[in-house]
């Protein structure tokens, strides 16, 4: 994924995007019943907070985030038989593992769907500017 993230102040918003991993015909929310592991990126602007961060996680289980560059344009996640790693990058060139988990449950999970989310509390004119999704390889748009 590529995406430019505009957030604009004052107030609070957030913009994420996950893959999920759990039973078919549930609804794929990060923190679900039918998930086996959702890798989960998020990023957040608050005005009112202080806040402006960029973290990528993963649940069930993740007790840390990794904290990234608010100009981190570039997010990668991997699958190599159970082991899922989410690498970033600021130019698309050079890319740094934020995260890794070993997950044989996700692995064998029935089901895996892709979750791009957001919420504005005020101020209108926040937004992402998606330049290319790739989904097992295949282009979503």
């Amino acid at each position: 994924m590529k995406a430019r993230y505009e957030l604009r102040p004052p107030g609070g918003k957030w913009l994420s995007l996950y893959v999920w991993f759990g039973k078919e015909k549930t609804r794929p929310s990060v923190e679900s019943p039918g998930a086996v592991l959702s890798l989960f990126s998020n990023r957040q602007g608050d005005s009112g907070y202080g806040s402006n961060d960029f973290q990528v996680a993963y649940y069930p289980g993740s007790k840390t985030s990794a904290h990234l560059s608010p100009e981190t344009a570039f997010l990668r996640i991997r699958r190599k038989e159970d082991l899922f790693t989410v690498e970033t990058s600021v130019d698309g060139k050079k890319f740094t593992q934020a995260l890794s988990v070993r997950s044989p449950e996700a692995a064998a999970a029935p089901a895996q769907k892709i979750v791009l989310g957001g919420q504005a509390f005020s101020e209108t004119g926040s937004y992402a500017e998606y330049s290319y999704i790739k989904f097992n390889g295949k282009p979503l748009f």
